[in-house]
C-alpha cells in the first residue's frame, strides 16, 4: 500500500511538470508575441532572465501548494500565469499604474475576506468532519493562489485588448477635431493646455497626459492644415527605429512608447506637427487629377511617386532623409514647432 502511494505521488509530480511545462510553453508564446516588453531600464537580456526568474518561481511554489493538497482544485496554468502577471505589472505599471494597483488591491482584499470566512466560520470536510488547522491553510493558500491569478489575467486581457483589436497601446482620451469643431482647436483656445510643453512641466507628466498633448497638437494641426478628417493619435510599441508614423488608412498618428516617455516637449511636438504634414501630403496627393498649376503639379506628383515607392529608413537612412516629402515635412515641423513654443514662451512672460 505504502509502495502504491509513492508510486502515484512520483506519477502525480511527473504528470504535473509535464503539465506545467505545457502551459509555460504555450503562455510564453502568447505573452511574446502580444505583450512582452522590456522592463524599464534595463536590457532585453536582462528582462528576459526577469520573466524566465519569475515564472519558474511562481511555478514551483505553485506547483508545491498544488501537489501538497491536490484533493482540493487543481489549476496548474494559473502557476505560470501569475509570473507572466507579475511581469506584466512591472513592466506598464508607468503606462496602467491605475489598473495595476486597483486590481491588486482588490485580489488582497479578497482574499482576506476569503482567510477570513474560512477561518471563522465553522467549514467541514467531505466526510463531515471539522477541517484541520493545516487543510485551512492549504485551503488559504490556493484560493489566494487562484485569487492572484485571476487578477493578473484581468491585468494582462485590460492590457492586450487594445493591442490584439486595434494594434496599439493607449488611446488619447482627447477627443479627435471634427469638421464642425471650427475654431475651437486654436492656439489661442488651447493656450492653457499647450503651456504644459514647458520642458519643467513636461517632466512631471505622465504618459497619458502627454499623450492627450499630442492629440490637442494633432487637432490644432487638422485646422490648420485643412484636413478634411481627425487624426488620432495612439502609442505603441514600434518595432523598427522610427519615432512614429501616419497611418493612412485609420487616420491615425503613432508615437512610439520610448519616444514619448523620454523625449522633451519640443520633440514631442516636432513629432506630431511632423505626421500632421504628411497627413495633408498624402490627402492633397489623394485628391489631385492634374491641377493646372505647374509648380503645386510637380510637387503632387513627387509626393506620389515618394509615397508609391516610400524608402524606409531602416534600408536606407540617406535616401529616406533625402525624399522630398521628408524634408518638406520636417521644414514644417520645424517651423510649426518653433511657432507653437515661442507663442508658449510668450505668454509666460
Amino acid at each position: 500500500m505504502e509502495k502504491t502511494k509513492k508510486k502515484f505521488n512520483s506519477l502525480y509530480i511527473y504528470i504535473s511538470l509535464i503539465i506545467h511545462t505545457f502551459w509555460v510553453i504555450t503562455f510564453w508564446i502568447w505573452y511574446r508575441i502580444i505583450l512582452f516588453r522590456c522592463l524599464p531600464h534595463h536590457s532585453l537580456h536582462e528582462s528576459k532572465c526577469i520573466l524566465i526568474g519569475l515564472v519558474i518561481c511562481t511555478s514551483i511554489i505553485g506547483m508545491t501548494i498544488d501537489v501538497t493538497y491536490k484533493k482540493d482544485g487543481y489549476f496548474p496554468f494559473l502557476n505560470p500565469i501569475i509570473g507572466f502577471g507579475m511581469y506584466a505589472s512591472m513592466s506598464y505599471m508607468f503606462l496602467h499604474s491605475r489598473l495595476v494597483i486597483i486590481s491588486l488591491i482588490t485580489c488582497c482584499i479578497i482574499s482576506i475576506a476569503s482567510t477570513l470566512l474560512l477561518f471563522i466560520r465553522n467549514h467541514r470536510g467531505r466526510h463531515g468532519t471539522a477541517l484541520s488547522t493545516k487543510k485551512r491553510i492549504h485551503l488559504v493558500l490556493i484560493r489566494s493562489k487562484s485569487i492572484g491569478a485571476l487578477g493578473f489575467v484581468f491585468i494582462m486581457v485590460f492590457i492586450s485588448l487594445p493591442i490584439i483589436f486595434h494594434g496599439y497601446l493607449i488611446k488619447a482620451s482627447v477627443s479627435p477635431a471634427k469638421l464642425s469643431d471650427t475654431g475651437v482647436w486654436t492656439l489661442q483656445n488651447q493656450k492653457e493646455s499647450l503651456l504644459l510643453l514647458d520642458e519643467d512641466s513636461w517632466k512631471e507628466l505622465s504618459i497619458t497626459r502627454r499623450l492627450n498633448i499630442c492629440q490637442i497638437i494633432a487637432n490644432i494641426e487638422t485646422q490648420r492644415l485643412g484636413l478634411h478628417h481627425e487624426l488620432n493619435v495612439v502609442v505603441s510599441d514600434i518595432k523598427s527605429d522610427a519615432f512614429a508614423y501616419y497611418d493612412e488608412s485609420q487616420h491615425m498618428i503613432v508615437i512610439d512608447l520610448e519616444c514619448l516617455t523620454y523625449s522633451c516637449a519640443a520633440e514631442t511636438c516636432n513629432t506630431v506637427t511632423h505626421e500632421s504634414f504628411h497627413a495633408m501630403q498624402k490627402q492633397l496627393v489623394n485628391e489631385y487629377s492634374g491641377n493646372e498649376s505647374k509648380e503645386i503639379d510637380t510637387a503632387l506628383t513627387t509626393y506620389k511617386h515618394e509615397f508609391e515607392n516610400y524608402i524606409n529608413p531602416e534600408t536606407d537612412k540617406l535616401g529616406y532623409y533625402t525624399q522630398t516629402c521628408e524634408i518638406s515635412a520636417r521644414e514644417y515641423a520645424r517651423l510649426e514647432t518653433s511657432m507653437i513654443l515661442s507663442q508658449i514662451e510668450s505668454s509666460e512672460e
